[in-house]
């Protein structure tokens, strides 16, 4: 990659296990336990290096897109990780880190999105793939390997935790 892509239109998956993994964080000291539990409930920032290398990417890269569907699922996997345990603690953190991260939420409604597409990938990936159509700049960040794939066929820059991690080693530490 010859430059950080900057403004990156973000997927449940990352995002909701960088706000698991940052409130986790927040909340050590009160209940080892459930940080330990909730540390276990990640699945793509699984060590450090890919920890530190997404709270970089994201710092530089900001602001980040997404869209409501993507915080709907967020708040889907908050409920199932937290059980009702901390959820109000957990949403006062994640608002404050996506304002941080300068959020901005981009809706495309239901009715106005390709109904193929619809069908093949439903709300939420139809979703960020009408916004990144509509912005080309803006990669896509994302673990799934079907929409990426969808991505690339309409020549989308996609981005995932290996190329963050790849980008903090390279720009990272000047």
């Amino acid at each position: 990659m010859q430059s950080i892509p900057r403004h990156p239109i973000v997927d449940t998956g990352p995002l909701f296990d960088y706000l698991l993994w940052r409130f986790s964080d927040s909340i050590r000291n009160i209940s080892a336990q459930l940080t330990y539990n909730l540390i276990a409930k990640l699945i793509y920032l699984t060590d450090d290096p890919s920890k530190k290398s997404l709270q970089w990417y994201f710092s530089v890269a900001k602001p980040i897109t997404t869209s409501p569907h993507v915080i709907s699922e967020i708040h889907r996997h908050a409920e199932q990780a937290l059980r009702g345990l901390y959820l109000k603690n957990f949403w006062q953190f994640a608002q404050k880190e996506l304002k941080d991260l300068g959020l901005d939420e981009k809706l495309v409604e239901l009715v106005h999105m390709n109904g193929e597409t619809l069908s093949f990938f439903g709300p939420t990936d139809t979703a960020l793939l009408q916004i990144a159509t509509n912005s080309p700049t803006q990669p896509i960040f994302t673990e799934d390997t079907k929409l990426a794939g969808q991505c690339r066929k309409r020549e989308v820059n996609v981005l995932n935790i290996t190329h963050a991690t790849t980008l903090w080693q390279e720009y990272g530490s000047r």
